[in-house]
């Protein structure tokens, strides 16, 4: 029996990076740098021709690194052909996010000649975002004025969700809907700030404004990191009594919660039967080593089943 491979433990999952992933394709980061940066900055950008790129770089020491999203598009100015926007979210306060992001624009510019990158970190967690946006201030705190010359500066654009006003309810849209949920479940009582918007939340169900999937993804990820899922089971009802055609999550995460049990309640007695196994083995006075090559238990535990 061959050992089972424990490279998805390893491997951080990251609910946050899936929903916000899932939401931000190159029509969505339009309308968000639209909306919500100034207007002479989205001038310098073609933002039609914003393309999604792939985010994994090698860097020098061969280690593989990913940032969140990174897009290109054309840029306005004569002297650059294209601008990057390099999109990284946030769940909580990081002070190195500055560091993080100049290795990747290093990484970016590695790849041939140095084009402008526009840094965002975008933000939705509970906390205050109480770090400087600046490259020097975050990483170098207090440096004497005489080497700030000589150290890399630059400043990220941060987006606080916090920082939303209210919501205009004629707009319906698939960044609204994901940046609605990501505000309710930034204050302190997410399903209450969902239903002051329950029109919103009705017109975008209702309106077919975001595809089955990613309502699915959306509404999973809103009753994962509430961990409340009686208050959810309110909320989805109340959507569904109103007209809503959604799928039930609860429904998914109790069945997919009934089918996980099964399965590690099957794992956990195979388990049990390969070590029943074992110790008879042990009894009738195999070795480690032949017992081992049978069961494929590691000698250790074999020495502790004697």
């Amino acid at each position: 029996m061959k050992e089972k491979s424990n490279s998805h433990e390893s491997s951080i999952h990251n609910p946050h990076d899936s929903v916000v992933k899932k939401f931000f394709t190159a029509r969505t980061m339009k309308e968000f740098l639209e909306e919500y940066f100034p207007y002479g900055l989205c001038k310098e950008i073609n933002l039609d021709s914003l393309t999604l790129c792939d985010t994994e770089f090698i860097s020098s020491e061969l280690v593989r690194s990913s940032a969140d999203l990174l897009f290109k598009a054309d840029c306005s100015h004569e002297r650059w052909t294209y601008v990057y926007v390099l999109f990284e979210h946030k769940s909580q306060p990081e002070r190195e996010v500055a560091l993080q992001l100049l290795r990747y624009i290093v990484n970016i510019w590695s790849k041939g000649k140095p084009e402008l990158v526009l840094p965002i970190v975008f933000y939705h967690g509970k906390e205050s975002w109480n770090i400087e946006t600046s490259f020097q201030a975050s990483v170098f705190p207090g440096m004497p004025e005489i080497l700030r010359s000589c150290t890399p500066e630059f400043d990220y654009w941060l987006f606080d969700v916090q920082s939303l006003g209210d919501f205009d309810v004629e707009v319906v849209s698939e960044l609204q809907a994901l940046l609605l949920v990501l505000k309710a479940l930034s204050s302190q009582n997410p399903y209450l700030y969902l239903e002051r918007h329950s029109n919103m939340v009705l017109k975008w169900i209702i309106g077919n404004s975001i595809n089955k999937e990613k309502l699915e993804s959306l509404m999973r990820y809103l009753a994962d990191q509430t961990n409340e899922l009686d208050d959810y089971k309110q909320f989805e009802t109340q959507l569904l009594e109103q007209g809503a055609k959604m799928p039930s999550v609860l429904e998914q995460l109790t069945q997919q919660g009934l089918e996980q049990g099964l399965e590690q309640g099957l794992e956990q007695g195979l388990e049990q039967g390969v070590e029943q196994v074992a110790k008879k083995m042990l009894g009738k006075g195999y070795s480690i080593a032949e017992i081992e090559e049978v069961t494929g238990l590691k000698q250790t535990r074999i020495t502790e089943l004697k």
